[in-house]
This record gives C-alpha cells, sequence and structure tokens, in this order.
C-alpha cells in the first residue's frame, strides 16, 4: 500500500484530515494503475511535514515506474522535486528546461512573475551556480563552495 492507508480503509474519508483526503484521492485514481498522475497543486492545505510526504509519495511512484506531473505554484517543490520544470505566464510557455536551467534565470523568472527560491538567490549572489534547495546548499557549504570545473 503505496499510500499508507490500509489502517483506515474503514474510516469515513470526509472526515479525515486534508493531508489523509488527498491519500484517498490519489489511492483512487492508483486503483486504476493510469500511466500518467496528473496533480494539481498536491501540498495546498499541508502543513510543513504533510507537504514532504506528498512530495516524497510522488517521488516513490516515479521510482515506480508511474509518470507524474505536478502543477504547483509553490516554486520550492519544482525546485527540489522536478526532473523538468515548465514555465507558463499568462497562459503560454515560457521555458520548458531542466529546474536548474529554468530557476537560474532570474530574468526569465521576473518576466514570469516568479520568486526565485531563498537558496537559489542566495546562491547567484555569490556568484555560485543556482542551489535548488536548503539541503544542497548546505551540501555545497560544508564542501567550501561549489567545484570549479
Amino acid at each position: 500500500d503505496v499510500t499508507g492507508l490500509t489502517d483506515l480503509a474503514d474510516e469515513d474519508p470526509f472526515a479525515l484530515p486534508k493531508g489523509l483526503r488527498q491519500k484517498v484521492a490519489l489511492a483512487s485514481v492508483l486503483a486504476f494503475r493510469p500511466p500518467l498522475i496528473i496533480f494539481d497543486e498536491p501540498t495546498t492545505g499541508l502543513d510543513g511535514p504533510e507537504q514532504e510526504e506528498m512530495m516524497g509519495l510522488l517521488g516513490e511512484l516515479v521510482r515506480a515506474g508511474h509518470g507524474v506531473l505536478v502543477i504547483t505554484h509553490a516554486v520550492w517543490v519544482a525546485a527540489r522535486y522536478a526532473s523538468r520544470i515548465v514555465l507558463f505566464s499568462d497562459g503560454r510557455i515560457m521555458a520548458d528546461g531542466a529546474p536548474r536551467e529554468i530557476l537560474g534565470a532570474p530574468d526569465l523568472l521576473a518576466r514570469a512573475g516568479v520568486e526565485p527560491p531563498a537558496s537559489v538567490r542566495v546562491s547567484q549572489a555569490m556568484g555560485w551556480p543556482a542551489l535548488l534547495s536548503p539541503q544542497e546548499f548546505r551540501q555545497v557549504v560544508r564542501l567550501g563552495g561549489p567545484a570549479v570545473s
């Protein structure tokens, strides 16, 4: 049971907290074994640990071979979990590429009205490549800065 809901099989899904209701919705879709799962704003209404848990669950699905498309305004989600970002503005595609490429382009993000994650802003202010998450930033700092190639 990927969603961890087995123990709640007899519960009324409408009485469950938001994070568990999101998992019920995902489990109901997974029952059909779709080749692609499209999830609109999977972290909305969830607290920090629930957001991490939901994104971890979606990551498990990707590793299991499912296609997962996430629509989000949470830039940190795209920075930390996406393998590809398609940036939209006014209903049009502005960019399509790797997270570091898209989120490391401040002019592009400004035109789209998107604020890059703090780790990207700070790393670029230091003259480093765009570091996509606090975890990545911490790791690079521990190593004494980015490797020069």
